[in-house]
């Protein structure tokens, strides 16, 4: 999947602006900047694991819930920050359409889509690095460099690339009511990337607390990794935790399998006694791989 952005360089204005969360400087002859998330398209498999999806506008893809641009200049200087979330009008006219002034030079745009649920925490920090504080979403993010030579217009595109793998946990047992937490230890990548090259800045691993709702029932929970190369295998280890943090059962799945773009499946039981034999891996979205383990 990859988003198209369509970047339009008008003329007149002087400021930042587009009824969103902007950081800017003060610019000397300034150019007005129009960034528009026109819509993306599927050529390979999803996370709903459709084999492919036409073109369609950014609106009406739900999982697409917050929109970060910045233009940063050639000494690697912020020189405007714009984020639209797709559950705030206050934060847009049009979700995917941004405006901003800069003076004549060279810049770096960085655009990132992403996932957004309350209490997240995201930084965009520079073209080379951009964070997660809390869960990992699904991510798109691209870069391009923009030259505005003179105040005639411009029209620029830019592409954004998903550039997680997500971790889907399914069991095949019912979660009893002793169980509140589940948490999964990633082995490597990152919640920490590279816009620029989509892939972690760091393979030190990291740690996520899933509170799941059901009781009584199977639950999928899900969570996504940025990787160190296109392809990565790490360990991952599951334990369910009690109301109080205590570790109920923990299991170590080695050697999971991880690609950019693609959804890694562990299925089994999780609950019960007998959970050592169950579980299986299972990648999607180009193609399918079961590995028994």
């Amino acid at each position: 999947m990859f988003i198209y952005v369509a970047v339009m360089l008008l003329l007149a204005a002087t400021s930042c602006s587009n009824e969103s969360e902007n950081s800017v400087v003060t610019p000397q002859t300034s150019v007005p900047v129009t960034v528009r998330v026109d819509g993306f398209t599927q050529s390979l498999e999803d996370f709903s694991g459709s084999s492919h999806r036409a073109a369609q506008s950014v609106e009406s893809y739900d999982n697409v819930k917050a929109i970060t641009l910045a233009f940063y200049d050639a000494n690697g200087v912020e020189q405007c920050k714009m984020e639209q979330l797709r559950d705030d009008h206050t934060t847009y006219t049009t979700f995917g359409e941004f405006s901003c002034s800069l003076p004549i030079g060279s810049y770096t745009l960085v655009a990132i889509a992403r996932g957004l649920q309350p209490n997240d925490v995201f930084s965009l920090n520079s073209p080379v690095e951009a964070v997660y504080g809390g869960l990992t979403r699904e991510t798109f993010a691209g870069t391009k460099a923009v030259v505005i030579s003179s105040t005639s217009v411009q029209n620029q595109n830019i592409s954004l690339n998903r550039v997680c793998a997500k971790l889907s946990i399914a069991t095949n047992d019912v979660r009893p009511t002793s169980i509140a937490k589940i948490r999964t230890t990633y082995g490597h990548g990152s919640k920490t990337f590279s816009p620029t090259t989509g892939f972690a800045t760091d393979n030190n691993g990291f740690v996520i607390i899933n509170t799941p709702s059901k009781v009584g029932e199977p639950i999928t929970i899900g969570s996504y990794v940025f990787l160190t190369e296109n392809t990565q295998t790490m360990d991952i280890t599951i334990e369910t935790l009690d109301a109080n943090d205590q570790v109920v059962f923990s299991t170590v799945v080695h050697d999971v399998p991880f690609k950019r773009n693609r959804v890694t499946k562990l299925q089994g039981s999780l609950f019960s006694s007998s959970v050592a034999s169950a579980i299986q891996v299972e990648t999607a979205w180009e193609n399918e791989e079961v590995v028994n383990f």
